[in-house]
């Protein structure tokens, strides 16, 4: 009879789809995750911390790439400021209101001009496109295309230039929030990670205390102190821990979902 990877004492009900190795009935009921890649496939403890801090991994370099942009930002800002500073001067010849409005619009530009040079190289690629349609740069049909493209593209620059004080708040302000999210969701799943450990640990520490009461092995230097699954059951109840454990579950699984719906993965 085969026996559960982690819990010796009893009997295996299957295998981990991800490492192969068998689980107890209980860890089929705990573990695991109810959407994505695994949806409805049994996890081991071990597999399932893994995936976990995968998507944690995933939040934490998106958080770190997104605040490299939100500096990028500034430090652009900083230096528009400084041109707009000067130019204002050139051009109101030392006027307050010239130069106030060239500080204002060099932050503003500076700080979208990532997103408006994306967009002209974009308007680039778009007249290149309508010129092969139309034969390519050696017809006239073609060169015509491409410069009606390179024309719109010209015009949509303009308007996001006219328009970079709104384009710099909003991707500020989108930064900012995605950073608030992330660390949100790494801060839930770190804290169902340390509520699923103290629940393996209490299941393991059972297991091997033959009969020994709860309160002794959560008392001072007993081998569940400061155990907050164990502490639960003893203060709400074994029926509430369980629900609450399991609301970290599947807590995991709707910041699952986030990251999914991110990355486009299934």
């Amino acid at each position: 009879m085969a026996t559960c990877i982690h819990h010796r004492l009893s009997e295996a009900v299957t295998q981990c789809v991800k490492c192969g190795r068998y689980i107890c009935h209980d860890c089929f009921n705990t573990y695991g995750v109810s959407s994505g890649d695994y949806k409805g496939y049994a996890l081991c403890y071990s597999c399932t911390c893994l995936l976990v801090g995968e998507n944690i991994q995933y939040f934490e370099d998106l958080c770190r790439r997104t605040k490299n942009s939100r500096t990028a930002m500034i430090i652009l800002g900083i230096l528009g400021a400084i041109s707009g500073l000067a130019i204002g001067y050139g051009v109101g010849y030392g006027d307050p209101g010239t130069i106030i409005a060239g500080f204002i619009f060099g932050i503003a530009l500076g700080a979208s001009i990532g997103t408006i040079l994306s967009d002209i190289w974009l308007s680039i690629k778009v007249a290149f496109g309508m010129a092969k349609n139309d034969g390519g740069l050696k017809s006239d049909r073609g060169i015509s295309s491409f410069g009606w493209g390179l024309l719109f593209g010209l015009i949509r620059a303009v308007a996001m230039i006219a328009v970079s004080p709104i384009i710099a708040i909003y991707q500020y302000v989108k930064r900012t929030r995605q950073i608030k999210d992330a660390n949100k969701i790494m801060e839930s799943d770190s804290q169902a990670l340390l509520e699923m450990k103290d629940y393996f640990e209490y299941t393991l520490a059972v297991e091997r205390s033959k009969g020994a009461s709860l309160a002794s092995l959560t008392k001072h230097g007993g081998e569940l102190y400061n155990n907050t699954y164990a502490n639960a059951v003893l203060s709400k109840g074994e029926v509430v821990a369980q629900r609450e454990l399991r609301q970290s579950v599947i807590q995991i699984a709707k910041n699952g979902e986030i990251l999914r719906s991110i990355t486009g993965r299934r």
